[in-house]
């Protein structure tokens, strides 16, 4: 982790100290809640491999021992012998392995190929190529539910945005910034919508046009949001958050003359290797929406084609360097995010282990009790926001929260569509915020980005969806959705 830029997915000194202090006070702050709040549980059963709470058995643990003061420490550690230990290491090999291929890339000249094709193809209608890339981003977080695949499209991303002028703020906006609006805005997303739906005993996918039209407003607020800020910072590029950083960064992808690749037949070769398996990796994404059971292995299929494709673009491009020793450096380069994914998944760890996570969701869920129905629609948007701190993945809250808030919403005269709403939009827009996202934080740490940055640059944008939220839920509300 030097001060200097490394190839690859590398994570640098500053980024790496500041996200990890970030993690660290989370960690602590989860200990001292284990403190704060009674131990308590709910009675399961399994469903689908999934365990599902009973609603009405939550009873006080009394006679509980708080959880130790070393424990908070060892949580990290804990993760790999918990039940979030497939979900850690998966995400860790993934990461690993386009690392090693993203290093081979960008010291063969592949990525260098791609900035040249992209300035020569699209520099009269930049902002057009923007627009569509930010629509088909979008919909795949949307209608197959991608996110943590979106990892191997930041470092593409932002060569395409220092191609045309931009930042690297810009091109993490293009690329995981619209993944995870498409994500939130879920139209048949299969990790919240479909789960979320079968457990609240709703027809499958049914209610989509209310979903529809929060996927073209956030899309609207998203497309405003990134190109008046790509024209602003064109205009001046000082204006950029990250300025003095993409100075560096800029001249490691733009050294010398680009067009030279243009006439490189070799790197032509290697490019289209890259495309082809970029290609397969789509198709693969796509048939996933067909055939639900394909996107459990999303990530492996991603893993392995871009593995290839780094091992390809290595080879056709000849560019002279090791390609085994270049992929294995740049494997070690993303070795610092590792701890990012086990502090983010400790917090849950320490909270779970501490007999806490239940006594929240009673306490949260026991809100609804009494309120009428906008007041409950929005008590159901802000108790998803809580409990995204501590737990990240989608289909893991359904699982806990709906059986329990499904009910109470009957009582509360909110239908249970509206239910599935207020779920997916509190699920999903916070991906883009909250610090325990694993997936954010690596992408965060590939650009080099500061978390500070970040919610400087994206607060406003996740202001105005947060409003659009409260507004489509009273909406659906006032039409009996």
């Amino acid at each position: 982790m030097e001060q200097e830029q490394k190839a690859g997915l590398s994570i640098q000194k500053r980024t790496f100290i500041g996200v990890l202090v970030l993690l660290f006070a989370l960690l602590m702050a989860a200990g001292v809640l284990t403190r704060v709040l009674p131990q308590g549980s709910y009675d399961r059963v399994s469903v689908d491999g999934m365990e599902q709470v009973i609603p009405g058995s939550y009873r006080q643990n009394a006679d509980a021992s708080p959880l130790p003061v070393w424990r908070w420490f060892t949580a990290p550690f804990e993760v790999l012998a918990s039940p979030d230990s497939v979900l850690a290491i998966g995400i860790m090999v993934f990461l690993t392995l386009v690392g090693g291929t993203f290093a081979v890339l960008e010291k063969s000249g592949v990525l260098r190929r791609l900035m040249a094709v992209t300035i020569e193809r699209y520099a009269a209608r930049k902002y057009r190529m923007m627009a569509v890339l930010m629509l088909v981003f979008m919909a795949l977080g949307s209608a197959v539910g991608i996110f943590e695949e979106g990892i191997t499209l930041v470092p593409i991303a932002i060569a395409i945005s220092f191609s045309m002028g931009w930042d690297s703020l810009t091109g993490l906006g293009v690329s995981a910034f619209a993944i995870g609006m498409g994500f939130a805005a879920g139209t048949f997303n299969p990790f919240t919508v479909a789960v979320a739906q079968q457990l609240a005993g709703v027809k499958l996918y049914s209610g989509l046009s209310l979903r529809a039209l929060v996927f073209v407003l956030a899309y609207a607020v998203l497309a405003v949001f990134m190109v008046a800020y790509a024209k602003r910072i064109e205009k001046d590029p000082k204006r950029s958050l990250t300025y003095e950083h993409d100075l560096k960064l800029r001249q490691r992808y733009i050294q010398g003359d680009l067009s030279e690749t243009l006439r490189d037949p070799k790197l032509k070769k290697a490019l289209r290797a890259l495309g082809l398996c970029l290609g397969i990796v789509f198709l693969y994404i796509l048939a996933g929406f067909i055939f639900p059971a394909l996107t459990d292995y999303t990530l492996v299929v991603m893993a392995l084609l871009f593995t290839l494709a780094g091992v390809l673009g290595g080879k056709l491009s000849g560019y002279g360097g090791k390609v085994t020793k270049d992929f294995l450096a740049g494997c070690l380069s993303v070795l610092p995010a590792v701890a990012f994914i086990l502090l983010a998944l400790g917090v849950k760890q320490i909270v779970a282990a501490g007999g806490i996570l239940d006594t929240l969701l009673y306490l949260l869920s026991g809100s609804l009790k009494n309120a009428g129905p906008y007041a409950a629609a929005l008590l159901m948007f802000g108790i998803v926001l809580v409990l995204e701190v501590f737990i990240a993945s989608g289909s893991a809250k359904a699982f806990l929260l709906i059986p329990l808030i499904a009910p109470l919403a009957d009582l509360s005269g909110v239908s249970r569509q509206t239910v599935i709403l207020a779920y997916v939009l509190g699920d999903g827009f916070s991906n883009m915020l909250y610090p325990t996202n694993t997936a954010l934080l690596i992408m965060l740490g590939i650009a080099d980005v500061s978390y500070g940055k970040w919610f400087r640059w994206v607060w406003k944008p996740l202001a105005a969806i947060l409003a659009l939220s409260v507004l489509v839920l009273c909406l659906a509300v006032a039409t009996g959705y």
